[in-house]
C-alpha cells in the first residue's frame, strides 16, 4: 500500500492551494493511497513538528509551490533529504517566482508544471530535478443540478485580481535601491519590446542578452562574463536575473487582462467581473458590466454554472492548460481563451473558442453575434471533453504512476 505526505506550507490566492491539494488528497485516497496531511498557518507556522515525520517511508510528498526546500535541520542537512522519498513540488505559477525554493539541491526532487514552456524552463535552469512533469491542473464541476444553458443569469464571466498600473508602478519605486541601474534599465528597455503574445519572458531575456554581447554567459552557466554581470546587473545567473522581472512580468499580465475585459465591456456586451480592483476603473460605471468581490476557489465554480460563458485571459502562459479553462468546460460553459491551441487541447470552433489578443474585432464578433444555439452546441461539447481529459480523477491515475 502506498503512502504520501502531504504537508500545505503555502497559500495560494482565493485559498486555491488548499482547495487543490484537498482534491489531490481524495483522488490518492480513491486509489487506495494513505495520505498523511500537515496544513501550516499562513503565519506563525512551527514547521520543527516535521522532524517527527523522519524515519516513516512515504512513497512521495507532495505540496504546492512549496517552501519545503528552505527546511534544514541542524545538522545542516535538508529536510526533504532526510526523509529519502521523492519529492513533488507542484509549480503553478510561472517558476521565476520560485527561484529560491528551486535552487535547493534537494537530492529527490520532482516538478510538476503547468505549462510545456514552464517545464522546458526548470529543465534548463535547474539540473538537479530528477525530472520535471507536465500535468496541468484539471477542472472543478460545481455541486448540484447543472442549471440549463438558456437559463444561466451571467452572459459572459471574467474571474481575476486586477493590480494597476499605479500600483505596479509603486511596487518598481519600492524596490528601486535593491536594483541596478543597469538592470532598471534592461526592464525599461523590455517593458518596451516584449510582446507577450509571441514569446515567453525567457526568450526576451535571452534576446536582450544576445543584443548586448553577453551570449557566452546565456549559453555557459559557468562562463567568467558573469562575474562582470553580477556587478553591473546584480544577478549571477539566468534564473536569478529572471527573478527580476517579476515586476515586468506582473505589469504586462495586468495590463493586458485590463485590456482585454475593457474591450470587451466597452462593446457594451454584458459581461460580469470577478475578483478584486476591478471596482476602481472607469468601466466598473458602465450599465452592462457587474461587478462581483473575489472569492474562495470553491464558491466560484457555483458562478461558473452560471454562466454562458466564461473569458479566460491567460497570465502569460503559452503551452498550457489553465484550470480556469478546465472548470469553465466542466460547468458547461462556452469557454474563450487566448492559450496557445496545442495537441491534446480542445478544438477551436467545435468544443472552445480561442482568441488573439493581436485580433481583439474577432473576439468582439463572437460575442455579439454567435447565435445562442450554437454556443450552447459548443459548450456541450467542450463540456464532454472535459469530462474525459480533465478530472482530478485523471491526476490521480497520472501521480500514481510515479509514486
Amino acid at each position: 500500500m502506498k503512502r504520501v505526505l502531504i504537508p500545505h506550507t503555502r497559500e495560494l490566492c482565493y485559498l486555491s492551494g488548499e482547495f487543490f491539494l484537498d482534491r489531490i488528497q481524495s483522488v490518492l485516497e480513491d486509489e487506495g493511497v494513505v495520505v498523511d496531511r500537515v496544513d501550516f498557518p499562513t503565519k506563525g507556522a512551527d514547521y520543527s513538528v516535521l522532524e517527527d515525520y523522519i524515519g516513516t517511508h512515504y512513497d512521495g510528498i507532495i505540496d504546492m509551490n512549496s517552501i519545503l526546500p528552505f527546511l534544514i535541520l541542524d545538522d545542516d542537512s535538508y529536510w526533504l533529504d532526510r526523509m529519502e522519498a521523492p519529492f513533488f513540488n507542484y509549480i503553478v505559477d510561472h517558476p521565476l517566482y520560485h527561484h529560491d525554493s528551486l535552487r535547493f539541491p534537494i537530492q529527490r526532487e520532482y516538478a510538476i508544471g503547468i505549462d510545456r514552456c514552464h517545464c522546458d524552463y526548470m529543465k534548463a535552469q535547474y539540473p538537479h530535478l530528477k525530472d520535471v512533469l507536465f500535468l496541468p491542473l484539471p477542472g472543478t464541476k460545481a455541486l448540484g443540478e447543472e442549471i440549463p444553458f438558456e437559463k444561466r443569469e451571467n452572459e459572459l464571466l471574467f474571474s481575476g485580481t486586477y493590480d494597476s498600473e499605479v500600483e505596479q508602478d509603486r511596487k518598481v519605486a519600492s524596490r528601486i535601491d535593491q536594483i541596478t541601474p543597469l538592470m532598471r534599465e534592461c526592464m525599461e528597455e523590455m517593458n518596451a519590446t516584449w510582446q507577450p503574445g509571441e514569446k515567453p519572458l525567457e526568450a526576451e531575456l535571452a534576446d536582450w542578452m544576445r543584443a548586448h554581447d553577453m551570449t557566452e554567459a546565456l549559453e555557459h552557466a559557468d562562463s567568467p562574463q558573469w562575474d562582470e554581470i553580477r556587478e553591473t546587473y546584480g544577478a549571477n545567473s539566468f534564473s536569478h536575473w529572471m527573478t527580476h522581472l517579476y515586476l515586468l512580468d506582473m505589469r504586462k499580465r495586468n495590463a493586458i487582462r485590463r485590456e482585454i475585459v475593457e474591450r470587451v465591456a466597452e462593446s457594451g456586451f454584458p459581461i460580469t467581473v470577478m475578483g478584486e480592483g476591478w471596482e476602481l476603473l472607469p468601466m466598473a460605471k458602465l450599465p452592462n458590466v457587474r461587478i462581483l468581490p473575489g472569492c474562495p476557489m470553491s464558491v466560484s465554480f457555483e458562478v461558473m454554472q452560471n454562466s454562458k460563458r466564461i473569458l479566460d485571459v491567460t497570465p502569460l502562459f503559452y503551452r498550457g492548460f489553465h484550470d480556469r479553462v478546465a472548470s469553465g468546460l466542466l460547468n458547461g460553459a462556452l469557454t474563450i481563451s487566448n492559450m496557445h491551441p496545442m495537441e491534446g487541447t480542445p478544438q477551436d470552433g467545435k468544443e472552445m473558442l480561442y482568441y488573439d489578443r493581436a485580433h481583439l474585432d474577432d473576439l468582439i464578433d463572437a460575442l455579439h453575434h454567435m447565435d445562442e444555439t450554437k454556443a450552447a452546441e459548443i459548450a456541450a461539447a467542450g463540456q464532454r471533453f472535459a469530462e474525459k481529459h480533465c478530472t482530478f480523477e485523471g491526476l490521480g491515475k497520472s501521480l500514481m504512476k510515479y509514486l
